[in-house]
């Protein structure tokens, strides 16, 4: 699993392209702010490919909403096989989460199994690309309005408000 690069075309490879930094991107979104010394500089929404596409996964995920593969926009990214070897144990996380919460069809025991036996499974890692371009669906309704530094730091409020834990609820739920 993860023993190849990542292509991503139509659609989901723009939205990728247009939160994070690639200067060949022409619906890029760049927001920039001034520095201590007044200068201006320019930031994005993810630092990298593989940052955006991971945290789309873990929101396809958490969302249950998945995508199918997209070829109607000429767009495309590629996320090399160094990179993803290199985040190959946040990616094994994640589809551990995925097998962990959406397999309801096993028995927990046999979820826990596949989840940690799944290294080998293609089917397993086009259900994970699913999700992340479901997740990559979700982030772009999030900001596709965004237009300021402000827009995004209103949307990343609402966005990190909308995909944390309420800690204090959750126990609360726990002792009632």
């Amino acid at each position: 699993m993860f023993n190849k690069p990542f292509e991503i075309t139509g659609k989901h490879a723009r939205i990728i392209k247009t939160y994070s930094p690639d200067n060949t991107a022409k619906d890029r979104i760049v927001f920039s702010k001034p520095d201590i010394r007044n200068k201006q500089i320019e930031f994005n929404i993810f630092g990298t490919f593989i940052y955006c596409y991971t945290l789309a996964a873990m929101v396809g995920i958490v969302e249950g909403r998945k995508a199918e593969v997209d070829k109607s926009e000429k767009y495309e990214v590629t996320i090399f096989l160094d990179i993803i070897q290199n985040y190959s144990s946040l990616l094994k996380r994640i589809v551990h989460f995925m097998i962990l919460c959406h397999h309801n069809d096993l028995t927990v025991d046999g979820r826990i199994k596949k989840a940690f036996k799944s290294e080998q499974d293609d089917e397993i890692e086009l259900e994970f690309h699913a999700y992340a371009r479901g997740g990559l669906e979700i982030i772009d309704e999030y900001f596709q309005e965004c237009q300021t530094a402000e827009d995004v730091i209103y949307h990343l409020y609402s966005f990190i408000n909308d995909y944390s834990l309420d800690f204090d609820d959750e126990a609360d739920e726990d002792y009632e």
